[in-house]
Order: C-alpha cells, then structure tokens, then sequence
C-alpha cells in the first residue's frame, strides 16, 4: 500500500536511507518509511510513504500474500474478503476504469511487515 501525503500516517517510521518501490509501470520512486492509515472508513496498517504518489495506492495481491485477504471483482465493484467471507472493504468502478476504495479495514491479526 502506497500513500505520498505523510500526514495521513500514524505511527510513522521513517528508513535510515529510503528504499525503492517499483509500479506496476516499471518506474522506480523512492521510499521514505512506513505508518499506518487510521481515518474514517480506513484502517490500513504497513503504508508506504512513496515520493511521487498523489493517490493512495492499494495492491491486491499485497492484500492477499501479506494479509490473507481475497478481492473479488465484478459488475462494477470490489469486494475484499476475509477468508470466511467478512467483507472488510469494497471500491467501485469509475468511469476512467480505476476502482476507488470506499473502505477498508485490515483486521488486525492479519498485518504482516511488507
């Protein structure tokens, strides 16, 4: 999960020298640390702070090697799963084809260092 806005982290730990994360584009962007979005509807722990992101970027199969969580796509929308079929967050589709989360909340058991 990628955020550029350091101020919706909380309980940020910056890197003694930042890393490099790689898109989905193949361009490389600095790393500075990492935090936790607690906001609203929003509970999502390991963010990255990526120089560059204007948007926050959340990575599906991140959500399932590092949480165990599942993403379901179809008829406009995404739902994310728990194993037992807990919906924990959902997005819809947009008219330019990008889906934009409504909520998540990654259960707290599940978070992993990525």
């Amino acid at each position: 999960m990628l955020s550029g806005n350091i101020c919706l982290l909380e309980d940020y730990q910056p890197y003694s020298t930042p890393l490099v994360s790689t898109l989905a584009d193949g361009s490389n962007l600095r790393t500075f640390g990492i935090g936790r979005i607690q906001w609203g509807h929003f509970s999502i722990p390991n963010v990255s702070l990526v120089e560059g992101v204007q948007d926050g970027l959340i990575s599906t199969p991140q959500l399932d090697a590092h949480h165990g969580l599942i993403s379901c796509f179809g008829n406009g929308v995404c739902r994310i799963m728990e194993a037992d079929g807990t919906e924990v967050g959902g997005a819809i589709l947009e008219e330019d084809g990008s889906y934009v989360l409504r909520f998540l909340e990654v259960p707290a058991g599940t978070a992993a260092q990525v």
